[in-house]
């Protein structure tokens, strides 16, 4: 994963939807379905602005 993929904001990690991407190996739109299925948690710091997922989600989705 770049080092543009993941941003820390107020102690909290978070990965573009890209990078979240590349580390499931799977595509974005299919990280998109598993964020509104609620599988992932995510955020958007801009109302037009990029979704991130948060480090802590997709650590535990790997775990599952």
């Amino acid at each position: 994963m770049k080092s543009k993929d993941k941003i820390t904001r107020e102690g909290v990690v978070y990965y573009t939807v890209a990078g979240t991407a590349e580390s499931l190996g799977i595509t974005k739109t299919k990280v998109k379905e598993l964020m509104g299925q609620k599988q992932l948690e995510w955020t958007q710091f801009k109302s037009d602005g990029a979704l991130y997922v948060t480090a802590k989600s997709l650590v535990a989705y790997l775990s599952r």
